[in-house]
């Protein structure tokens, strides 16, 4: 589906290896065309939430609530990030912003 970096991470963590953090360090991401399309961005999107709805639930259903939550105040982030790109006439990449959201959440409550 998607999130395996953040499952990679979350075992590392769990067995107690370090992690850094080297803000200076800079990566390069080359994404393809093919991966900027609305089509893409949604089943990713989704992919993420279907994920985190797995990750959480195999965890408890708290955990899984806990998530919910979470989704509300990024949803509020994502509400405020997309007036600030509007003010700045980039109303486009508030509008894919929102719709990346949408479909998170749309994932966290999908059973396949």
């Amino acid at each position: 589906m998607a999130g395996e970096e953040k499952d990679l991470w979350l075992k590392v963590k769990a067995k107690g290896i370090d992690i850094f953090y080297l803000p200076d360090v800079m990566v390069k991401h080359c994404i393809p065309e093919r991966r900027t399309t609305s089509d893409y961005i949604v089943r990713f999107a989704k992919g993420v939430g279907m994920s985190e709805r797995v990750r959480t639930l195999s965890i408890s259903r708290l955990a899984y609530f806990k998530r919910l939550f979470l989704e509300m105040v990024k949803w509020a982030g994502s509400f405020v990030l997309w007036i600030k790109f509007l003010l700045k006439g980039e109303k486009e990449k508030g509008d894919v912003l929102l719709l990346f959201r949408k479909e998170v959440t749309k994932g966290l409550f999908s059973n396949s």
